[in-house]
């Protein structure tokens, strides 16, 4: 829409069905009525829309997310079906690791056919994940500008160079909330 010449705006849904006071059947044309009203009184409750560069580099943040995400699952997944056999590999830290893989490897054979192939697609599916985490990290590296506002974050418990970098972008410029309670309440509208 920006990039036709339009301005969007981005209005916050409960805030205007109170204002418009709007009680009967709801329709698409009642709706944008009441939005026009709203919009033409200077009382249409609109919300921050990032513009377009944030909007973009947020999707790589996102998208790592995501992967992430999907492995977790994928681990879960593979760990579910070792214990519902009773496959336990002793002597790692992490089944998912170097040392762990190659230990898992020989007893894959106690698995049942099925389930066996299952976990081997699923460890094949891992692999991939670990290579496109790899190659979006790379690319948030090239991304990632040190700001203050992500330093600033980083002293936070549990927060890193990554997720200070997703709040950062998630957040935009922090100017444009009224106090630190509206920051602090941000989380929680979003």
């Amino acid at each position: 829409m920006e990039a036709a010449g339009h301005q969007p705006r981005l209005v916050h849904p409960l805030e205007a069905k109170k204002r418009m006071g709007k009680t009967g059947k709801k329709t698409d044309q009642v709706d944008a009525h009441g939005l026009g009203i709203l919009l033409r009184n200077g009382a249409l409750p609109e919300v921050w829309i990032p513009p377009s560069g944030l909007r973009d580099q947020r999707e790589s943040l996102r998208l790592r997310m995501f992967l992430v995400q999907q492995r977790t699952r994928l681990k879960n997944r593979i760990q579910g079906a070792l214990a519902r056999y009773n496959i336990q590999i002793a002597g790692v830290s992490d089944l998912f690791g170097g040392e762990g893989r190659l230990r898992l490897g020989p007893r894959l054979g106690e698995l049942p056919e099925h389930t066996r192939q299952s976990v081997e697609l699923e460890l094949v599916t891992l692999d991939f994940l670990e290579v496109q985490l790899g190659d979006i990290e790379k690319r948030l590296e090239a991304l990632m500008k040190v700001t203050a506002e992500a330093d600033l974050l980083k002293t936070l418990p549990y927060v890193g160079r990554i997720l200070s970098l997703v709040m950062t972008l998630e957040i935009g410029k922090v100017e444009r909330f009224a106090s630190a309670a509206h920051l602090a309440g941000f989380g929680r509208s979003h």
